[in-house]
């Protein structure tokens, strides 16, 4: 495991693209596969591509509006950033704490220190890029392969043997496709909510708190801890006294538990359900190996761990370790698939078998 888990973050570079694109095609290759029920298999693929860099488009343009948004309000910000920088550099050191620079003066570097950001900044966009179209053309292979692969699995397994994996993975897909969409709703509906009421409560950049809420919302646990306490900083920024940012504190909080409440159950329902615990360790832990990227993908593959694991009986334990439920579930070979199932025992030898 350890040897695995480096190879995973040393690689990540070639195979973090690769799990995206695999995630992309589990989530697009529904509309392709409507698609090629009326139109040839080439358009189909193309038709598919086009969606998906339209929603590429569509966050594209919400990170750069955010971005301009940012750009334009840090003039305005950068003084009381300042000041209350000094003054948490005071209260420290005042508690021994060690002190730390002011953040507000970030124009006052040099020209090669501002030609160094230049330059890392610049290798970072053509690492982004070049990571992009990596995940495009591995999309793009996956696409066209999968009818593919489909005949080579249906031609190399048994008949038993293929309508067993052929359910499995079928079910995979259908609930990883059906937590994605669910998720992205309930993303959205949480989004408007924080922009609505980040309107109503007079906080500038409403807008860019709609959009982290609804981004944050793929991270369970701690994305809605992220999206609410970034608005509440920001408003101790804006407003000098302590009433607004406990409203935007109490506000936001309160949308995030009541979403949480009453949506976690149809996301993740009685047999998506994963533990609280579970999906913090799951989001470190991938967030440690691959980044913000892994955090973002991580309980979707928890998710895919814990359906599979429910397949069989010698890995049902599994699934039951990481789920939420409180353990007191039917262990009966009713929740396992049919060809797992262990057949009733017939004839006077059934009375007297052992345990």
């Amino acid at each position: 495991m350890i040897l695995s888990t480096w190879a995973l973050k040393i690689a990540s570079s070639v195979i973090l693209p690769l799990v995206f694109a695999l995630f992309l095609v589990g989530v697009f290759w529904p509309i392709q596969r409507l698609l090629q029920r009326v139109l040839p298999r080439s358009l189909a693929a193309v038709l598919t591509l086009a969606a998906f860099l339209g929603v590429c488009w569509a966050f594209g343009e919400g990170v750069g509006d955010c971005a301009e948004m940012v750009v334009d309000a840090w003039p305005r910000y950068q003084e009381r950033v300042g000041t209350l920088t000094a003054q948490a550099s005071t209260m420290a050191q005042k508690w021994g704490l060690p002190a730390f620079e002011g953040i507000g003066d970030l124009g006052g570097q040099g020209a090669e220190g501002r030609m160094s950001q230049v330059v890392h900044q610049a290798t970072r966009v053509a690492a982004a890029f070049g990571a992009f179209t990596l995940v495009v053309g591995f999309f793009v292979l996956g696409l066209l392969e999968v009818h593919a692969f489909q005949n080579k699995f249906h031609d190399e397994l048994a008949d038993r043997t293929r309508s067993n994996w052929s359910t499995l993975v079928t079910k995979v897909a259908t609930d990883f496709q059906r937590y994605v969409v669910v998720r992205t709703a309930i993303g959205l509906a949480n989004g408007l909510a924080a922009y609505l009421f980040s309107l109503a409560i007079g906080l500038d950049m409403p807008f860019l708190w709609g959009f982290l809420t609804f981004l944050l919302n793929y991270i369970p646990t701690v994305g809605s801890i992220v999206a609410t306490i970034l608005p509440v900083v920001f408003a101790l920024l804006q407003f000098e006294s302590l009433g607004r940012p406990a409203a935007v504190l109490g506000g936001l909080g309160g949308i995030q538990i009541l979403m949480g409440l009453w949506i976690d159950p149809l996301v993740q329902g009685k047999y998506l359900s994963l533990s609280p615990l579970v999906v913090l360790l799951s989001v470190t832990f991938w967030g440690w190996v691959w980044g913000i990227p892994g955090a973002f993908i991580s309980v979707p593959l928890t998710i895919v761990v814990v359906i599979a694991c429910r397949q069989s009986r010698e890995t049902e334990w599994i699934a039951r370790l990481l789920s939420g439920d409180d353990g007191d579930r039917d262990r009966s070979s009713a929740s396992f698939p049919p060809w797992r199932r262990k057949k009733p025992v017939h004839g006077p030898s059934s009375a007297t078998a052992s345990p």
